[in-house]
């Protein structure tokens, strides 16, 4: 996949040494969180055509406070620049004085080799500027890396700092000092605007509050801000002055202003599980993503929609990825508030697999709900519903392409449903029950396809709530016995 190339770096600096913090497994646990937001700051960021070629010191600084009880482990982030070639973010370290420490103190400030610590630098070094000989951190050149030609989404600065059990967990604290790590830039000859960003910047929290625990898992950023440089008048590299772009100014609910601009280069269906509950309780509901026989690459670099529900009846109380999820490397952020979520990658593409579901909405029914069958759909996050949800394909500085969707909703019986009549065992809805549709709840359980029964409400034969293999024997003995219910 793309970006190995990054990963296999930072993991080959990982294994020089035997790290305690190795001994943690990746799980999926959703009740982390990460407290660190990160940010770049600079002392100036606009310069004139004059100012050309002249360094300037950028950090990384931490935001929000971050104690020890938040059980955060390691704190890992990459640079991007919206400009390679031109804008290169260059010799970069771990500050000294650093913004997060340990109860141990300062977590670059040590006097242990690299393979005890746990903290790495990847950068290029321009001629003749000296790396730190530091202790505490392990620094690996770009520029001496083989097939290295010149920075790119894979080939990029990054950070990671990990702590481990003989220190403690990380925290933030003003005496240790203002940022986490710095970095240089050349201003740039041509005019324009150019943008630096932080990417897949994450931290490792240890859930249960145990180093090499079987509850640890990296969690997004909350804040992963981006800093802009603009050099003379114009807004664009490459562009001339007086050529800006003008600004659009969207509001939520509006149409997509770029619809017409994306490119579309393959399919995918979101399929929403049903579910039956009470007035007052829980149902948990499955959202599915199978990608279509016309996608060419197997995976997304991300997705994002929003959840559309009778707010009158339920109440979103969760949205979570369960332990078997259908997405592979990539981060949930989900908002019960707004209903937003977005699943966008970390450190590689995300990969799919349609039998596991990518995520799991908890719904709570009202108390003033009444009986009947609600939909849940979903719909854009950004602009009109009638507009696609974002399943982002290909992502590249020059290039980005989306998946048509297919949106399956989904039904949340509450009581007895609506008053409309189902043919209760006419799984595969042809208006009668019979011997098949017992055969097609059977193949459905044994393909994992049964959220995409045309009617899983009559597939529920014995009304649990679920469709499973009691309900084709259940149908088979009724069928022997002439006792098919109707409703």
């Amino acid at each position: 996949m793309r970006r190995s190339k990054f990963i296999s770096v930072m993991t080959s600096l990982a294994m020089t040494g035997t790290m305690v913090m190795s001994a943690m497994p990746l799980t999926v646990n959703a009740a982390a969180s990460n407290p660190l937001g990160l940010a770049i700051t600079a002392d100036q960021t606009t310069f004139t055509a004059a100012d050309a070629g002249k360094k300037v010191t950028v950090y990384v600084d931490a935001v929000g406070s971050v104690a020890e009880s938040d059980h955060v482990g390691s704190v890992e982030f990459k640079l991007k620049s919206d400009s390679w070639g031109t804008l290169d973010p260059t010799n970069l370290i771990i500050t000294n004085e650093n913004a997060i420490g340990t109860d141990k103190g300062n977590v670059v400030k040590s006097n242990k080799p690299f393979n005890e610590l746990g903290t790495m630098v990847i950068s290029k070094w321009d001629e003749g500027s000296e790396k730190p000989k530091k202790a505490g951190y392990a620094i690996q050149d770009y520029a001496n890396i083989a097939d290295f030609k010149g920075y790119s989404d894979e080939y990029c600065p990054a950070v990671l700092i990990m702590s481990d059990s003989s220190k403690g967990f990380i925290k933030t604290d003003a005496s240790y000092g203002k940022h986490i790590a710095e970095f240089q830039i050349t201003v740039p000859s041509k005019e324009g605007k150019y943008t630096l960003s932080l990417d897949d910047a994450k931290s490792m929290i240890c859930v249960d509050g145990s180093f090499g625990s079987n509850a640890s898992e990296n969690i997004a950023s909350p804040t992963a801000k981006s800093l802009t440089f603009t050099v003379g008048s114009a807004s664009d590299p490459g562009t001339d002055p007086g050529t800006d772009t003008p600004s659009i100014d969207v509001k939520p609910g509006d149409p997509d202003p770029i619809a017409s601009q994306r490119v579309y280069d393959g399919s995918a269906t979101l399929t929403i599980g049903d579910g039956k509950a009470a007035v007052g309780e829980e149902i948990e509901v499955p959202v599915y993503l199978e990608l279509g026989s016309d996608v060419k690459e197997k995976y997304i670099t991300g997705i994002a929609f929003k959840t559309k529900y009778d707010t009158s009846a339920l109440e979103l109380t969760e949205v979570y990825e369960p332990e078997e999820s259908a997405l592979s490397d990539g981060a949930l952020n989900a908002s019960v508030d707004t209903g937003n979520i977005l699943y966008t990658f970390t450190v590689a593409d995300i990969t799919v697999d349609s039998k596991y579901p990518m995520c799991i909405l908890k719904f709570k029914v009202k108390d003033a709900a009444k009986d009947g069958d609600y939909k849940i759909d979903v719909v854009n996050h950004l602009y009109s519903e009638s507009d696609p949800i974002q399943i982002i394909h290909l992502q590249s500085m020059d290039k980005t392409t989306y998946l048509t969707p297919t949106i399956k909703q989904g039904t949340i019986t509450v009581g007895a449903g609506s008053s409309d009549e189902h043919l209760i065992g006419d799984a595969n809805q042809d208006g009668k029950v019979n011997v098949r549709d017992c055969a097609t709840i059977a193949s459905a359980l044994a393909k994992g396809t049964v959220d995409s029964l045309k009617c899983s409400i009559c597939a529920d034969y014995n009304k649990d709530g679920k469709v499973n293999v009691r309900d084709a024997a259940a149908i088979a003995s009724a069928l022997a016995k002439g006792t098919i219910k109707t409703n």
